[in-house]
């Protein structure tokens, strides 16, 4: 039976409004207090039962939460965190949703509240903004990085990490300052990338907008993160700003070593080129996850036919088997199926083998 419990969510934008719904969904005894300066959206957020409680700034129906999500800007972290700690129980935790951690660490170790902060930042998102944009299951099967200081409690991250669990997420521990240079690569400097692009091509146009009509396609595929929220993203490349600054000079070598291929005219250096970024970017279709993943895992052995997928569904829907997450398996030779499907639990994992071998499908247990 689901345990009542008492969450607090600060800031119901694109991420606050999305953990308060799935958070809700994950748990329909969850009782949610949420602040926002917004009183439209905490209007909303209240007629459509996301959050229970709603205030415009930090007050006493914070006080019986054991869990805070901070889901506001760093920036705004400082005066946010000061106001809320007198109303909150000693077991309370705070955790910021922030996509850089260094600065916001460094923040609460100077106030002083160490022992009741792990820094957190789902990986995931959209270039819409805002509650209007959030949705329950936007945290799906992504990584949710937590950053804990070293003296942090094993029982203070595992309770952020079964909540983190709730909401879909897959939790993943990591250093601040590891934590920034990965975000720096795979996140920050796409941005700045794209919006880069963006302005290249706008400056480029003709007085007609030849441009404009003609960027369909990759153009706008490459590019569609720099709709993002402009303030955001500022924020965002200025709190972060030495690990983008290394990620992208690195980029700029990239680009002056390409640069020289088309000067001399170097054909076969342009191939290697392309191959060895296509053969890396393909395989991100099939990186694994660790292995405390793998172990809810199947492989299923199927005949490639249409409505195969639909039909294996059906089949674990009819005895109540959740799928966490079900796809094609490249690497058919290595683990004997073509499916791969995910499970919540070894439990649900097992049930779901018998389900299949007593359909006749061939099925192997990740290991």
């Amino acid at each position: 039976m689901d345990r009542a419990v008492e969450i607090g969510i600060v800031g119901l934008g694109l991420i606050g409004g999305s953990l308060a719904k799935a958070l809700k969904a994950n748990n329909r005894h969850t009782r949610i207090v949420a602040c926002d300066t917004n009183a439209a959206d905490l209007g909303k957020a209240l007629t459509e039962h996301v959050i229970d409680v709603g205030s415009d700034i930090p007050n006493r129906s914070f006080s019986n939460c054991s869990l805070i999500f901070l889901c506001i800007p760093v920036s705004a972290i400082h005066e946010v965190a000061s106001a809320l700690v007198p109303f909150l129980s000693d077991e309370c935790l705070l955790v910021d949703t922030g996509s850089t951690k260094r600065e916001v660490m460094e923040l609460f170790s100077q106030m002083g509240f160490r022992h009741r902060f792990i820094g957190g930042h789902p990986m995931t998102g959209s270039e819409r903004s805002g509650y209007s944009a959030s949705r329950a299951n936007l945290f799906e099967n992504a990584w949710f990085v937590l950053t804990p200081y070293p003296e942090t409690s094993a029982d203070a991250l595992g309770r952020v990490s079964n909540q983190v669990c709730g909401t879909g997420a897959m939790p993943i521990q990591m250093e601040a300052s590891e934590h920034d240079h990965a975000a720096a690569l795979i996140s920050h400097m796409p941005h700045a990338i794209a919006s880069l692009l963006v302005e290249t091509v706008r400056d480029s146009d003709t007085g007609n907008g030849i441009l404009r009509r003609l960027a369909a396609g990759g153009f706008k595929d490459i590019t569609r993160i720099a709709s993002s929220s402009p303030g955001l993203w500022s924020g965002i490349s200025l709190s972060n700003r030495t690990p983008l600054r290394d990620v992208l000079l690195q980029f700029r070598t990239g680009i002056d070593r390409f640069l020289h291929m088309l000067e001399v005219g170097d054909e076969n250096g342009l191939l290697t080129f392309f191959q060895s970024a296509g053969t890396w970017r393909d395989a991100l279709s099939v990186v694994r996850t660790e292995r405390y993943m793998a172990a809810a895992e199947i492989t299923v052995d199927v005949e490639d036919k249409p409505g195969i997928i639909a039909s294996i569904a059906a089949a674990l829907a009819a005895r109540d088997i959740n799928i966490k997450n079900i796809g094609i398996n490249h690497v058919r030779e290595e683990d004997e199926g073509a499916l791969l499907i995910r499970f919540e639990s070894s439990e649900e994992r097992d049930f779901a083998t018998s389900v299949l071998s007593e359909a006749g499908y061939g099925v192997k247990c990740r290991e």
